[in-house]
């Protein structure tokens, strides 16, 4: 292991230290940013969840009204532009 010596050893300039400890908060305020953006993603990734969720609930909910709807009128259509059913041809 090689040792140093004492009478080598150089002091850095102030603009050296400078610029380095610069870099230093540099990657500290990304590191706090990569962090932060870790955290809204896994936050993202629950609202995305829990909206297909209701996704799924609404779809389920639609079914049960076309069964509904087909019990009382049979099967066909329904034309949003007036609101009437028109039965399927046989």
């Amino acid at each position: 292991m090689a040792v140093i010596s004492e009478t080598l050893a150089k002091k850095l300039s102030k603009e050296e230290i400078q610029k380095i400890q610069e870099l230093e908060k540099k990657y500290q305020l990304l590191t706090t940013r990569i962090g932060q953006v870790t955290i809204d993603l896994e936050t993202l990734s629950k609202l995305k969840n829990t909206l297909f969720n209701e996704y799924g609930n609404i779809q389920q909910e639609e079914k049960k009204l076309v069964d509904n709807l087909n019990k009382t009128y049979g099967e066909g259509t329904i034309d949003p532009s007036d609101w009437t059913f028109k039965p399927k041809k046989k």
